[in-house]
């Protein structure tokens, strides 16, 4: 593979993700964050660096989002965010739009925080697993008591004063005996959107509920009874399941007419933590040990924007051990095209490596999530 040179129209920033803090005030069971303990914040030069080396830079897409991500984002002031919006929002460039988003556990959401949301279009996450005993089994403080209440009372604040918010929520062996509770949970909630996490191997969370022998029938069945709801309710909010297989099979998914998989592109997602290091691909490597590749930082962004990291030399050895494990994906798996290899920070935090193929991550949220979403489309056809 030649060495990465001149910036091309697969190499401009899709997603930036900025880390203002990795503090979170909850210690969720299946978190994947090292430092979640530590209460450093993002420092104005940095921001300012962001502004001028990224945003305002020729590598960034028309159109892009930027996730504000943690940690817990909401930890950080809100007069740090005004400061940090207005130096952002000033450097887009005449014809490029920025599109802002916030992933929250909704905890800190008070009045103040409902009036700075508009202010600058962000767009609302919400993580939230279920009802409070599915909730408070893993979404838990550092007393190891539940968080539900204070989610629900953020998402109280957010419907009262009609802010649409869309919600992830992190699937567990507990999660899949129940997706009536589930469903009429999340339909009681108005969300806009509804997104699955499964329990993921990651980072320090070394093992998962879902890695017994049964959990791909187990989740095709949950799907399959949560899907049947959603299209017996009139699809009362798009299931991100389903429009992503929907998007693949339509084309969507595509850059310059050609598939695309963010996560093996060097630069489609941008990531940038506290400290102002930059890094690619599965936005998760960063804040991982490993020599081999540099800790998974390829760059700082107060050297640069994001084309500093594709001459970094651990950058360019780990392109190559993507592509060499999207290899074996494309030879053995029948899904391929629709995932173009999948995630790369799954296969490492699983295996170690790199160029491998066929991941739990892969056998639940890819296969069985693909195989279930088209078994639900065929049935409303015929």
């Amino acid at each position: 593979m030649p060495l990465l040179s001149a910036p091309d129209p697969r190499q401009s920033v899709e997603l930036l993700l900025i880390q203002p803090t990795p503090f979170c005030n909850i210690n969720c069971r299946y978190c994947y964050l090292h430092h979640r303990a530590r209460k450093a914040r993002m420092s104005e030069d940095v921001i300012a660096a962001i502004a001028g080396n990224i945003v305002a830079g020729p590598l960034v897409a028309d159109e892009f989002s930027l996730c504000w991500h943690g940690g817990e984002p909401l930890s950080v002031p809100i007069s740090w965010y005004e400061h940090a919006c207005d130096l952002l929002e000033s450097a887009v460039p005449t014809g490029r739009r920025l599109v802002q988003h916030v992933q929250t556990n909704a905890m800190l959401i008070d009045d103040e925080w409902i009036k700075f949301f508009p202010r600058y279009g962000w767009r609302i996450g919400v993580s939230i697993d279920g009802p409070r005993h599915i909730h408070d089994a893993n979404r838990v403080d550092r007393r190891g008591e539940g968080s539900f209440n204070q989610t629900i009372r953020g998402i109280e604040r957010l419907r009262e004063a009609r802010v649409p918010f869309d919600v992830i929520a992190v699937l567990t062996a507990g999660s899949l005996d129940e997706p009536d509770a589930l469903f009429d949970f999340f339909l009681s909630l108005g969300v806009r959107s509804l997104g699955f996490n499964i329990d993921e191997i990651e980072g320090p969370h070394q093992s998962s509920s879902l890695a017994g022998a049964d959990a791909a029938s187990r989740l095709k069945q949950f799907l399959l009874r949560f899907f049947a709801r959603h299209a017996e309710a009139g699809e009362p909010f798009l299931l991100r399941p389903l429009e992503q297989l929907r998007a693949a099979v339509a084309g969507r998914h595509r850059r310059e007419g050609l598939a695309f998989n963010d996560q093996i592109e060097p630069l489609a997602i941008v990531v940038v933590s506290v400290d102002g290091a930059m890094s690619t691909f599965s936005p998760e490597l960063i804040g991982n040990p490993n020599t081999e590749f540099g800790n998974f930082v390829f760059g700082n962004v107060r050297d640069g924007g994001p084309e500093i990291m594709l001459s970094n030399r651990h950058l360019l050895d780990l392109r190559r051990r993507i592509e060499r494990g999207c290899r074996r994906c494309a030879k053995s798996c029948g899904y391929y095209d629709l995932c173009l290899g999948g995630a790369p920070g799954n296969k490492y935090f699983e295996t170690g490596r790199f160029d491998v193929d066929e991941t739990l991550y892969c056998r639940l949220s890819v296969k069985t999530m693909i195989e279930a979403s088209l078994l639900h489309l065929e049935s409303l056809i015929h």
